[in-house]
């Protein structure tokens, strides 16, 4: 039963840590981020829904850079990871590019992976999408 994905219904996460914004040339941006927390899962067990918490390290890197004349070109990395469980973390990517049409009005393809490894049953631990949006300021 070790290796058996798990089965979450819901799930709440806590954290508190710190964060660092860098502006570097030519408009590039680029931020750190690390947290310490707990997350808790409601999970299904055989005997019925059960309440399990844990503590996890969350870390996240973004950085964004103009592209041409109204581009915005980001990278956005997140980790999550159980320290009781030292076999579970989740990772989030996301790469895209922004056009920036008017002062209000852009719009942009991104690509995003989600990587789980020990996802609820029957999920698969790998989740890619690609994403084409409009952003309004």
């Amino acid at each position: 039963e070790k290796d058996e994905p798990k089965r979450v219904h819901k799930r709440w996460s806590v954290f508190e840590g710190v964060s660092r914004n860098l502006t570097l040339p030519k408009g590039r941006h680029f931020s750190l981020a690390a947290a310490g927390g707990y997350e808790s899962e409601l999970v299904e067990r055989e005997h019925g829904p059960e309440t399990e918490q844990s503590p996890t390290v969350y870390a996240q890197n973004t950085f964004d850079t103009p592209v041409a004349n109204r581009g915005l070109f980001t990278h956005h990395l997140e980790l999550f990871y159980d320290l009781k469980d030292t076999n579970d973390f989740r990772v989030n990517w996301n790469v895209g590019l922004n056009m920036q049409l008017t002062p209000h009005f852009g719009m942009g393809p991104s690509f995003q992976v989600r990587y789980d490894n020990k996802p609820v049953s029957q999920i698969q631990t790998t989740d890619t999408m690609a994403v084409f949006g409009f952003t309004f300021k």
